[in-house]
Protein backbone atom coordinates (compact mmCIF):
# COMPACT_ATOMS: atom_id res chain seq x y z
CA UNK A 1 0.00 0.00 0.00
CA UNK A 2 1.51 3.28 -0.69
CA UNK A 3 -1.06 5.90 0.23
CA UNK A 4 -3.04 6.63 3.25
CA UNK A 5 -6.00 5.21 3.99
CA UNK A 6 -8.86 7.60 4.32
CA UNK A 7 -12.07 5.99 6.12
CA UNK A 8 -15.53 6.67 4.51
CA UNK A 9 -17.30 6.35 7.80
CA UNK A 10 -17.37 7.62 11.31
CA UNK A 11 -19.50 6.42 14.53
CA UNK A 12 -21.72 9.00 15.81
CA UNK A 13 -24.30 8.90 18.78
CA UNK A 14 -27.42 10.09 17.58
CA UNK A 15 -29.52 11.22 20.22
CA UNK A 16 -32.84 11.52 18.36
CA UNK A 17 -32.40 7.91 17.88
CA UNK A 18 -30.81 6.89 21.24
CA UNK A 19 -28.60 4.78 19.26
CA UNK A 20 -24.34 4.98 18.00
CA UNK A 21 -24.54 5.04 14.23
CA UNK A 22 -21.93 4.12 11.28
CA UNK A 23 -22.80 7.34 8.88
CA UNK A 24 -20.77 8.45 5.88
CA UNK A 25 -18.84 11.46 6.06
CA UNK A 26 -20.05 14.00 4.39
CA UNK A 27 -17.71 16.84 4.68
CA UNK A 28 -15.00 18.61 7.00
CA UNK A 29 -15.09 21.45 8.45
CA UNK A 30 -12.74 24.34 10.21
CA UNK A 31 -13.31 26.12 13.34
CA UNK A 32 -11.06 29.21 13.80
CA UNK A 33 -11.23 30.17 17.37
CA UNK A 34 -10.44 29.48 20.43
CA UNK A 35 -9.25 25.48 20.90
CA UNK A 36 -8.41 23.62 23.69
CA UNK A 37 -5.78 20.57 24.10
CA UNK A 38 -7.23 17.94 26.10
CA UNK A 39 -5.47 14.12 26.91
CA UNK A 40 -8.57 11.41 27.92
CA UNK A 41 -6.32 7.71 27.91
CA UNK A 42 -3.13 9.30 27.68
CA UNK A 43 -4.21 10.54 23.72
CA UNK A 44 -3.98 14.14 23.14
CA UNK A 45 -5.92 16.44 20.76
CA UNK A 46 -7.43 19.32 20.17
CA UNK A 47 -11.30 20.65 20.26
CA UNK A 48 -13.01 23.80 19.80
CA UNK A 49 -13.54 25.08 23.10
CA UNK A 50 -17.36 26.11 22.62
CA UNK A 51 -18.05 22.22 22.31
CA UNK A 52 -19.58 19.35 24.68
CA UNK A 53 -18.56 15.88 25.99
CA UNK A 54 -20.21 12.79 27.70
CA UNK A 55 -18.91 12.76 30.91
CA UNK A 56 -20.21 10.03 33.66
CA UNK A 57 -20.97 10.52 37.37
CA UNK A 58 -18.69 7.97 39.15
CA UNK A 59 -21.28 7.41 41.55
CA UNK A 60 -24.34 7.06 39.97
CA UNK A 61 -23.11 6.47 36.59
CA UNK A 62 -25.65 8.63 34.93
CA UNK A 63 -24.60 10.13 31.54
CA UNK A 64 -24.72 14.34 30.96
CA UNK A 65 -22.99 16.34 28.62
CA UNK A 66 -20.92 19.24 29.74
CA UNK A 67 -19.06 22.03 28.24
CA UNK A 68 -15.22 21.29 27.64
CA UNK A 69 -13.61 23.88 29.46
CA UNK A 70 -15.71 23.10 32.71
CA UNK A 71 -13.34 19.94 32.83
CA UNK A 72 -10.54 22.13 33.82
CA UNK A 73 -12.12 22.76 37.48
CA UNK A 74 -13.81 19.42 37.66
CA UNK A 75 -13.37 15.63 38.23
CA UNK A 76 -15.56 14.55 35.46
CA UNK A 77 -14.89 11.38 34.19
CA UNK A 78 -15.27 10.92 30.15
CA UNK A 79 -17.52 8.16 28.74
CA UNK A 80 -15.63 5.76 26.29
CA UNK A 81 -17.25 3.55 24.53
CA UNK A 82 -15.46 1.02 21.74
CA UNK A 83 -17.79 0.13 18.94
CA UNK A 84 -17.15 -3.54 18.68
CA UNK A 85 -17.21 -4.56 21.86
CA UNK A 86 -20.30 -3.15 23.17
CA UNK A 87 -18.63 -2.03 26.45
CA UNK A 88 -17.37 1.47 27.89
CA UNK A 89 -14.91 2.91 30.34
CA UNK A 90 -14.15 6.12 32.17
CA UNK A 91 -11.25 8.27 31.62
CA UNK A 92 -10.17 11.13 33.12
CA UNK A 93 -9.75 14.28 31.20
CA UNK A 94 -7.16 16.84 31.64
CA UNK A 95 -7.31 20.38 30.24
CA UNK A 96 -3.42 20.92 28.87
CA UNK A 97 -3.73 24.21 26.90
CA UNK A 98 -5.70 27.09 25.56
CA UNK A 99 -5.16 28.55 22.14
CA UNK A 100 -6.96 31.83 21.46
CA UNK A 101 -6.26 31.89 17.43
CA UNK A 102 -6.51 28.16 17.22
CA UNK A 103 -7.66 25.97 14.06
CA UNK A 104 -9.49 22.93 14.18
CA UNK A 105 -10.33 20.84 11.55
CA UNK A 106 -13.21 18.14 12.30
CA UNK A 107 -16.11 16.45 11.02
CA UNK A 108 -19.18 17.68 9.77
CA UNK A 109 -21.60 16.62 12.51
CA UNK A 110 -24.88 16.56 12.15
CA UNK A 111 -27.69 17.98 14.60
CA UNK A 112 -28.13 15.82 17.78
CA UNK A 113 -24.92 14.11 17.40
CA UNK A 114 -22.38 13.60 19.01
CA UNK A 115 -18.84 11.86 17.08
CA UNK A 116 -17.14 8.96 18.44
CA UNK A 117 -13.49 10.62 18.96
CA UNK A 118 -10.76 7.76 18.91
CA UNK A 119 -8.28 8.30 21.90
CA UNK A 120 -6.12 5.66 22.72
CA UNK A 121 -3.84 3.07 20.95
CA UNK A 122 -5.55 -0.28 19.19
CA UNK A 123 -3.28 -3.66 18.85
CA UNK A 124 -3.26 -3.52 14.80
CA UNK A 125 -4.60 -1.34 12.07
CA UNK A 126 -7.80 -3.26 11.84
CA UNK A 127 -8.90 -2.94 15.35
CA UNK A 128 -10.41 -0.06 16.60
CA UNK A 129 -9.72 2.28 19.45
CA UNK A 130 -11.79 3.53 22.78
CA UNK A 131 -13.98 6.71 21.37
CA UNK A 132 -15.18 9.64 23.67
CA UNK A 133 -18.15 11.16 22.53
CA UNK A 134 -18.00 15.15 21.41
CA UNK A 135 -19.45 17.68 19.57
CA UNK A 136 -20.79 21.40 19.25
CA UNK A 137 -23.93 20.89 20.60
CA UNK A 138 -25.31 20.44 24.13
CA UNK A 139 -27.29 16.86 23.32
CA UNK A 140 -27.76 15.57 27.56
CA UNK A 141 -30.71 17.58 27.55
CA UNK A 142 -32.70 15.84 25.24
CA UNK A 143 -30.97 12.01 26.10
CA UNK A 144 -32.73 12.42 29.63
CA UNK A 145 -31.65 10.45 33.04
CA UNK A 146 -29.85 7.57 31.24
CA UNK A 147 -26.78 5.53 32.48
CA UNK A 148 -23.98 4.34 30.99
CA UNK A 149 -24.61 1.45 30.21
CA UNK A 150 -28.69 2.08 28.86
CA UNK A 151 -26.31 4.37 26.09
CA UNK A 152 -25.47 0.84 24.63
CA UNK A 153 -28.50 -1.13 24.73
Amino acid sequence: MTGPVVPRHAWFYDATHNDFMLKPIMMLEETIGPTVKVRINTFDFYVPASWYILVVDDDTKQVDTVPITQCSSSTFKAFMMHPQLNRYELSSIQLLDLDLQGVVVHLLIPRMTLVCHPVGPTTSSKDLAMSCLIGSQDVGRYMGDKSAQELLM
